[in-house]
């Protein structure tokens, strides 16, 4: 089989799409013909075919099926036109573009967009690959969906040290965006027990990139948090620091009790599943869409997207004090990454799902 990914992508660590897509085109390499066309000038990371648009309009690279990665992008519509004309078969992956709650940010403009704009792509698509039931549930176009996952690769380090020290070591790595990710209810459930947390030497680190995506670029996000913090008396507890990559994000995640992230709403976040294959148990909300499987397997905590909620689960969290328990939580998490969210695993299943279009 022949696939092309669709994409526009810059390579920021901290957005979960430009890590996913090419670990997605390196994952169906194994068994498939893949190559990618980035929209955005920046070349991808990864060792596979890499077009330009003239390469796909000129038949250079003819694919059984396209994969578009995102939605918003006025290009993809008028190659999804081209596609239609000569009967090649596209598939939509939004990545939590068309939930509801993700809709309801500035839902006029979004709402209009998607009417004049990219309705005909949408409907034209052989399908829209959801990254979970959840996502599938809470979005538009669920009617045409299926459902398959990111994946994660297995790391060779994994949590070996539990309970060492009286502190509880709470950790969240990615994005500073307080609305989508949730930060303001994170910071609410720390103000509605900072008493009790700090008598059980909670401490929370936070690291994410100083500047904010999108529309709100040159505004310093770690400042407002850093407000936030301030104006809830929480600073003793909660500390928020530059962006990690690589060895040193491995390693400020191996020296954490748990890792937490209270996002409103959600693909399938990477952190987390990050998290998991490093052996740390999750306090996770329902916006991540992580719910049932965190709490299937009891690698942590999955609770509704409120301050209380999330309050009651890391009092529960800091309350595990028995270091049978912390490892058996940890075998847990990195047995749910290797029963469900494996790269090889995930790509034999969205081979078998695309073949049904071609």
């Amino acid at each position: 089989m022949k696939i092309l990914h669709i994409c526009s992508i810059n390579g920021n660590p901290f957005s979960g799409i430009n890590i996913v897509v090419p670990q997605h085109v390196m994952a169906q390499k194994t068994t498939c013909d893949v190559a990618v066309l980035n929209l955005h000038s920046k070349k991808i990371d990864c060792d596979v075919k890499q077009l330009h648009i003239e390469d796909l309009y000129s038949g250079k690279f003819n694919p059984d099926i396209v994969l578009f990665h995102g939605v918003y992008f006025l290009s993809y519509v008028k190659i999804s036109r081209f596609l239609k004309k000569i009967n090649i078969p596209y598939v939509v992956i939004p990545h939590c573009s068309l939930t509801k709650v993700s809709l309801a940010q500035k839902r006029i403009k979004k709402f209009f967009a998607i009417r004049i704009f990219f309705s005909s792509f949408l409907k034209g698509a052989s399908a829209i690959q959801f990254l979970t039931d959840k996502e599938k549930e809470t979005s538009i176009y669920s009617n045409k969906g299926f459902v398959c996952g990111n994946g994660v690769a297995i790391p060779s380090l994994t949590k070996k040290k539990f309970g060492e020290k009286s502190e509880k070591k709470f950790i969240y790595v990615g994005r500073l965006d307080v609305f989508h990710k949730g930060i303001d209810i994170l910071l609410d459930a720390i103000e509605l027990e900072k008493k009790y947390l700090k008598e059980h030497h909670f401490i929370l680190n936070i690291y994410g990139p100083k500047q904010k995506q999108s529309l709100h670029n040159g505004e310093d996000a770690q400042k407002e948090i850093r407000d936030m913090i301030f104006k809830r008396n929480i600073s003793q507890l909660v500390t928020v620091h530059d962006a990690i990559y690589g060895e040193k994000k491995i390693e400020a995640l191996l020296n954490s009790d748990f890792f937490i992230q209270t996002s409103r709403f959600e693909g399938l976040p990477l952190g987390i599943l990050e998290a998991l294959s490093l052996g740390l148990p999750c306090i996770v909300t329902e916006g991540t869409n992580t719910v049932d499987f965190i709490n299937k397997y009891k690698a942590g905590w999955g609770v509704e997207t409120n301050p209380q909620k999330v309050a009651e689960a890391i009092k529960f969290a800091i309350n595990v004090d028995s270091e049978d328990q912390l490892k058996e939580m940890s075998s847990a998490a990195m047995r749910l990454i290797s029963e469900e969210f494996t790269w090889n695993k995930i790509a034999e299943k969205e081979i078998s799902e695309y073949k049904r279009y071609i």
